[in-house]
């Protein structure tokens, strides 16, 4: 019984950067939600709220992606994709390595393909390059943190994996 308890011990102390903070009103950081499984991602996005509009220079990341590649293409997409920067009226411009601002549309409020409740829905035009057949959908899940599903939507969504957006000024 001594030797196993300590070995609990160390399990839940192990276990514990996984969570989410207990305490709602805790903040989540941008590590945080890098070191959860996209199960654990998926469970705290459904128990977010859409948020405040998404304002100003966001740096964003993959935090997963479903794939058998997904750890390679996580690393590609991360070491080029760099964030966005979104204006009061929605619209938005990706951010790209050696500070290219490129491929903009808008973000709206609409409903999320898991659960039917609000989400910053982003869409892109079809035909754009690169991310036209992409859907994301943002809820803030910390003051300034977003997390959201990446679809790819044709010919209906197919969940692509996890991203994350963090506003300049949020939590670090």
């Amino acid at each position: 019984m001594r030797r196993t308890l300590p070995g609990a011990a160390l399990g839940l102390l192990l276990a514990a950067p996984l969570a989410a903070p207990a305490d709602p009103g805790g903040c989540l950081t941008e590590r945080d939600l890098r070191r959860m499984s996209p199960a654990q991602l998926r469970e705290l996005f459904l128990r977010s709220e859409k948020g405040t509009p998404l304002v100003g220079a966001a740096r964003g990341r993959l935090v997963s992606l479903a794939d058998r590649r997904g750890p390679i293409k996580t690393g590609l997409t991360n070491a080029a994709w760099k964030g966005k920067t979104a204006e009061p009226d929605g619209t938005f411009i990706n951010r790209w390595a050696g500070g290219v601002h490129a491929i903009g549309s808008r973000y709206e409020v609409g409903p999320s393909v898991l659960d039917g409740r609000p989400a910053l829905v982003v869409e892109y035009p079809p035909g754009t390059p690169i991310l036209g057949k992409t859907r994301d959908e943002l809820r803030e899940v910390a003051p300034g943190l977003y997390l959201g599903p990446l679809y790819d939507k044709t010919p209906c969504p197919v969940l692509r994996g996890w991203l994350v957006l963090r506003v300049e000024c949020g939590c670090r």
